[in-house]
């Protein structure tokens, strides 16, 4: 199952960063991996980190996301979580 992202197509396998329009690789989700297509970005390395969001330690060495835009374009990008989302361990909800 895809989640569904807002951000314009780049290529067919590639999406836009929010920021800066260069290849988005990072999803922004909370804690319990929901993204919020209206609050949350689809980001570049760069801006992720420009922006301070955070990387769980186990999600960095997991499968990514399948997002899909509303051009239908797939693509996988790796989940990125607001400062403080994460729990005190730095891992997501699946890896207490």
């Amino acid at each position: 199952m895809s989640i569904y992202i807002y951000a314009k197509t780049r290529s067919a396998t590639s999406v836009y960063c929010d920021r800066c329009n260069q290849p988005a690789s990072f999803i922004q989700v909370t804690y319990h991996h929901k993204h919020d297509k209206k609050n949350h970005s689809v980001l570049c390395r760069p801006c992720m980190v420009r922006e301070g969001l955070e990387l769980c330690d186990c999600c960095k060495m997991s499968q990514p996301f399948e997002a899909e835009n509303g051009e239908g374009i797939k693509v996988d990008l790796m989940p990125a979580y607001a400062p403080g989302e994460l729990d005190s361990d730095g891992t997501c909800s699946d890896h207490p």
